[in-house]
Formats: structure tokens, C-alpha cells, sequence
């Protein structure tokens, strides 16, 4: 059953003027998330997170009574779709309907009818195509008046570009059972994946991987990772055995008791606007 596991709403009683806050929602698999951003003061004002989700057409329902953003639906609105299909491509070889293709081929025909979507990446001179369930865009695309999807790789990309000069960089966005992946090289996208992880030891094990594949010493790579995920959890201390760059991407907490890690992706990217 859906349900509402994390909330920090404003007050029911404030007045939020259309130009001056805008949404930013994460969608897939299981969870959603909300987010309202204050453009002006460039601070979060409220976040909601439903876990859950079985199906999205009645689920929706059950959510929209117990949430407070998800009314706000004249604010523009940015979604990024939590999905495993996607795939990066250089921007002179990207054809929509060879993309589809591609996508079946790389990881089978898809279980119910997909939304394509195509993401353009002019720093990397790449298209990042990607693919999601039509019922879940649908519903997005009807209930907000102003809304653009994109992929979550697409956010760890641009993430990743902002975050400093390092050679040797990568993103990591973490939550129980699942990690987004970035890595990069002097400007240059290596890798950007979705990885399941079932153990602790599952993230460090492909990361480790991960940078042996490309050569990459574990000293020389400074990994900045984010999530809803408490400080002392195994999953994000296993890496600190391994790598002596990885820590938490800090950012202003919405609130004192809020860790200011849980959230910095959206902050940081809702600021580079």
C-alpha cells in the first residue's frame, strides 16, 4: 500500500506566487517525491516521499488526498523518471525510432506500453534517450499544468559537471535498495548507471569495479554521494573502506533535523537555474 513515509510541508496557510516557486518531482519504481523549491531565496520549502507504489493510476489518487504539493499543480513543475532504460548516445546518431530499438534490444521489449522521451546533453554533444511507463507520464503530464520529464541519469550528468575541476569525479545517489551512478574523467562522461543493490557490500563492490575497468587508482577519484539514507547505514559506510574521497555532498538542510545530505542533489541542481 502506498503511504506517506517522509513529510516537511509549509504552512497550510501561506500563499505561494507561480514565478517565485516551482516543483520538482522524482518518479518510479516504487516511490515518488516531492519537492518545492523557493526560486527567490533558493532554499527548499517543503518535500514529501511516498513509498509503495504499486500501481500508479489508483495510487495517485490515495496520494493526492494526503499531500500538500502535490495541489500545487499551476507551479511549473520538473520531473525526472527513476527508470533503468536509457541510454546515452552521440547526439549525430540519434534517430527516435532506431533509439526504441536499441532500447529493446538492450534491455528486452518492455512489459506495457512506453513513453520515450529524449533528453538533450550539449556538453557531452549527447542525446540521452530513455523509456518509462506511458500511464505514469500521462498522469504527470495531466495533473501538472507546466511540466518537462527527464531521466535521472540525465541529473547525475549535469550533477556532475557543476560539482568542481576534479580529473577524476563521480555522483552517487543512494537510497535502500538502489544506487544512481556517475563517473567522469576531466569533463569527459565514463559511465552512468542504475545499480540494485541487495547487500552493503554491493555498492563498493561495483564501484571498485567500476574504476579498475577505466583504470582509475581508488585514491585518485573523489566521490560525492547524496540520499535518503542515515549517516551510519552500512550501504553508505561500506565505501569509506575503500576510497579515501568519498563523502556526503552536504547542503543546506531544509531543517535542523533534516541531514543536510538527504536532499543536496535537488538543492544543488535546482540552484545551477
Amino acid at each position: 500500500m502506498v503511504s506517506l513515509i517522509f513529510q516537511k510541508s509549509p504552512a497550510k496557510n501561506e500563499v505561494f506566487e507561480a514565478n517565485s516557486r516551482k516543483l520538482l518531482v522524482e518518479a518510479g519504481g516504487t516511490q515518488l517525491s516531492v519537492l518545492l523549491w523557493n526560486c527567490d531565496a533558493k532554499r527548499i520549502d517543503g518535500i514529501e516521499v511516498f513509498n509503495g507504489v504499486t500501481d500508479w493510476d489508483s495510487d495517485f489518487s490515495v496520494m493526492l488526498q494526503q499531500s500538500q504539493l502535490l495541489q500545487l499543480r499551476e507551479l511549473e513543475t520538473e520531473v525526472f523518471v527513476n527508470s533503468e532504460r536509457f541510454l546515452p548516445l552521440p547526439a549525430f546518431l540519434y534517430e527516435k525510432e532506431a533509439a526504441k530499438d536499441q532500447l529493446s534490444t538492450l534491455f528486452s521489449d518492455p512489459p506495457d506500453i512506453q513513453f520515450t522521451g529524449a533528453d538533450v546533453l550539449p556538453q557531452e554533444e549527447m542525446i540521452l534517450c530513455w523509456e518509462a511507463p506511458q500511464n505514469l507520464i500521462q498522469l504527470l503530464q495531466e495533473h501538472f499544468l507546466v511540466v518537462r520529464c527527464k531521466s535521472m541519469a540525465t541529473l547525475l550528468i549535469q550533477l556532475m559537471n557543476a560539482i568542481g575541476p576534479e580529473v577524476n569525479k563521480g555522483m552517487i545517489l543512494i537510497s535502500e535498495s538502489m544506487a544512481w551512478v556517475c563517473l567522469g574523467r576531466s569533463g569527459q562522461l565514463l559511465c552512468v548507471k542504475n545499480v540494485q543493490v541487495q547487500h552493503p557490500e554491493d555498492l563498493s563492490y561495483f564501484l571498485l569495479n567500476l574504476t579498475n575497468q577505466w583504470g582509475i587508482e581508488s585514491s585518485r577519484i573523489h566521490w560525492n554521494v547524496s540520499g535518503m539514507l542515515d549517516k551510519d547505514s552500512p550501504l553508505l559506510q561500506s565505501p569509506y573502506r575503500f576510497f579515501e574521497n568519498y563523502s556526503l555532498w552536504e547542503g543546506e538542510s531544509y531543517s535542523h533535523d533534516i541531514p543536510g545530505h538527504f536532499f543536496s542533489h535537488y538543492a544543488h541542481y535546482l540552484s545551477l537555474k
